[in-house]
Order: C-alpha cells, then structure tokens, then sequence
C-alpha cells in the first residue's frame, strides 16, 4: 500500500513538472511593441511601431530600436497590415506608451485609440498617452539616436519626474476624465529634437481636449500656474510690482479650494507668501 501512494504521488509531481502553459507562446515567435505613434495623412492612417533589432555578430549579440511604419484606411486597417511586415505575431503587452498625433487628435480625436485597448486583449490599461505640436508622431520615434536608445523608454522616464503627468496620462485615467462630465483631458506634449539638441522630448506646453479632440494648449508661460492650482507643484516664483518696487515672491499652496458662483470660477488659494 505504501509503494501505491508513493507511485501516485509520483506521477502527480511528474504530470505537474511537464504540463505546459495553455496559449503559450514562445518568445522568439512573437514581435514586442514597445511605443506606437499614431498619425493622420493626407492619403489615410498611418502607424509607428517601435520595436528591438536582434542581429549577432560572432557570436554577440546586438540589440537596437528600430521604427517600423504601416498605412491604412484606418487605425485598425494599418495595425492589422503590422503584422503582414513581420513573419512573427506582433505582441503590444509590452507597450507602454502610445503617441497620437496632432492632426489625429484635432481632426479624429482619441476615442477610436481608447477602443484599442478594450478590443486589444494584450493592451494595458496602464499605457500612457501622449499628443504632439507641429510635428507627427513618425517624426519623433524617427529621430536620430547616437547610443541607440529607445525613444519610447526616453519619453517615459522623462513624464515619470513630472508630477503632472506621472500617473494622469495612462490609458485608464484619460478614460475615466473624458467620461465624467467637468472634467476635461489633459495629457503631456512630445516634441521632436533635433540633431544638436539636448534629448528632451517633453515640450513644456499642455494638450487640452474637449471631449477626445484635442482643442488647443496651455502655453509655456501658464504651466507653472497650472500645476500650481492643481497642488502638483509645492511653491513658485513670482516677480510683484507694487509701488514701482519689483518684490521677488516665493509662494508656497497649503491648499486650494473653487466653486462656480453666478456662471464664474472662484478659486480660493491659502499660501504663503516670502
């Protein structure tokens, strides 16, 4: 009887070491997404695809980004002929951020992109948003890296230090601001570099919708303010002029607190001031 119970817990260890994963996929089989830009052109759609380069070289192994683009009728048109490109199956569980842009967002607006992530199985909800300003999406993944960089990974790192948009650009988040009613999105710009430019893609302007098109910016000059109201910046500095006297201010936001009284916005601000 002891032999028969080790026999039995045997073939059960056995049946569990060799038991595959359902709807596995090998690695090798598959194509990562990182970053996917999303343009509108004069003759349709267009999609920019970032993904990683494998090539060896004797033996070593070497990994660069590299930006694949496809066109279509539409948005869904252009993935779907993504993976015609490939001879693997292209997978966007790894994409974190998706850049939309800026004719895009004014002409079509975000709602079809939303949809993707709903209708994508492998999309996360927690993939971040961004739009852009005299420029298309192509362009920035197409700019020019010396150390071989993913751009994607770039523009990430840089809205992670920005209290701003650290957390308010991710898919869900940019759901849940165009359904609820007073609410209206507000998502992070990118901006193109250029050769001898420093590599900073973030633009410092603000894209303000109107439901999912994007309606216009908040410039350079009132971002502070902006992120001021909204407690995601502790202090600021501001130049008074009182009595012909320039007063150099430090303001430091305990809190804040608005309501609409008679059609007009009031919001009461306790700081102090140095």
């Amino acid at each position: 009887m002891k032999n028969k119970i080790i026999s039995v817990l045997f073939l059960i260890i056995s049946l569990c070491i060799f038991t595959s994963c359902f709807d596995y996929t090998e690695l090798e089989r598959e194509i990562l997404i990182f970053t996917i830009g999303i343009d509108k052109t004069q003759t349709g759609y267009e999609v920019s695809a970032e993904t990683l380069q494998s090539e060896d070289y004797d033996g070593q192994l070497s990994i660069k980004p590299q930006v694949i683009t496809s066109t279509g009728d539409s948005i869904y048109d252009a993935l779907s002929k993504l993976d015609g490109k490939f001879n693997n199956k292209v997978n966007l569980s790894h994409c974190g951020l998706i850049i939309v842009g800026e004719e895009y967002a004014k002409e079509d607006g975000i709602n079809d992109i939303l949809n993707l992530v709903f209708e994508e199985n492998n999309l996360r909800f927690n993939t971040t948003f961004t739009t852009t300003y005299n420029s298309a999406a192509k362009e920035i993944l197409n700019t020019s890296s010396e150390n071989g960089t993913f751009h994607g990974f770039e523009i990430l790192e840089q809205l992670s230090k920005n209290k701003l948009f650290n957390n308010s650009a991710r898919a869900y988040k940019v759901i849940n601001s165009i359904e609820n009613q007073g609410i209206e999105l507000t998502l992070p710009v990118i901006k193109k570099t250029n050769e001898n430019e420093k590599k900073n893609f973030y633009a410092n302007k603000i894209a303000v919708f109107k439901s999912d098109k994007l309606l216009g910016y908040i410039e350079d000059k009132d971002v502070n303010y902006y992120s001021f109201l909204l407690n995601k910046k502790d202090s600021m500095q501001l130049k008074l002029n009182i009595d012909n006297n320039i007063v150099n201010t430090k303001i430091s936001l305990n809190k804040t607190k608005d309501k609409i009284e008679n059609d007009k916005l009031n919001i009461n601000m306790d700081i102090n001031a140095y």
